[in-house]
């Protein structure tokens, strides 16, 4: 009943500009109280184009989406592939959390790419796999390998819309490296001054890019945020954890 009558209804026409807010996600609060993040629309945009390459190699694509709409991981499950014209299946949880189910999804739906948790690939490492490619990450990844299938440790936050840096696992790691940026973006690692790190030393990471954000109803955290554009807060740089530094 709500639609019976919207053909009564002359079409709107939204031409947002690139700062228009998009999306509004909140982080998990695993480092502390959990904080809205809103995207601008050039912000999402920018992250789909730049995470298309994790796609490069496979041709129409069949994926795989499991992560909830509240976990930024749905811009590269859904709207990354989507952008390409490619299939994405949307798993119902008693699939996606069940590793024997799931693998048989896989292999009968014949799923190119999925995003799979590092905790839940450790339990399929005995599974067949019929992935090309799997991506997995949000926390340290430690000895996983497959032969057959290429695995992707993707690093980043909600701030950076997922995917910030990323390493092809090419062999068993105790702790499996994070890589390199992508080609948009600039990582440094920094210390307690804000100061680029030596080599070998501690830090945090920044992570500077197109990222158009600002934290809803929280205006004392934009502090966290270096910003290096005087009309917004694109091309903006990230600490991974953000450190209580200006």
């Amino acid at each position: 009943e709500f639609f019976d009558d919207i053909d009564s209804y002359e079409p709107f026409e939204a031409v947002p500009d690139d700062a228009s807010p998009a999306l509004m996600i909140y982080t998990s609060g695993s480092t502390g109280r959990p904080k809205g993040i809103v995207h601008s629309a050039d912000s999402i945009a920018s992250a789909v184009m730049r995470q298309r390459i994790l796609f490069d190699g496979i041709d129409h694509p069949v994926c795989a989406a499991s992560a909830s709409f509240s976990f930024i991981a749905h811009v590269l499950e859904l709207l990354v592939p989507l952008s390409l014209g490619a299939a994405v299946h949307i798993l119902s949880d008693e699939i996606r959390r069940d590793p024997p189910k799931l693998a048989a999804y896989y292999s009968e739906h014949k799923i190119d790419c999925s995003i799979i948790t590092v905790q839940l690939l450790k339990l399929m490492t005995n599974e067949s796999f019929t992935l090309k490619r799997i991506f997995t990450g949000s926390e340290p990844v430690s000895g996983i390998f497959l032969k057959d299938t290429e695995i992707i440790n993707i690093y980043g936050q909600s701030e950076t819309v997922l995917a910030a840096t990323i390493f092809k696992i090419d062999r068993r790691y105790d702790n499996t490296p994070i890589g390199r940026p992508f080609d948009d973006l600039k990582a440094v690692v920094l210390g307690e001054n804000g100061l680029p790190v030596s080599q070998g030393e501690t830090g945090e990471v920044c992570i500077e890019g197109k990222f158009g954000v600002k934290y809803y109803k929280n205006p004392e955290l934009l502090p966290l945020c270096c910003k290096s554009n005087k009309h917004s807060l694109i091309n903006s740089k990230f600490i991974l954890p953000p450190p209580e530094i200006n």
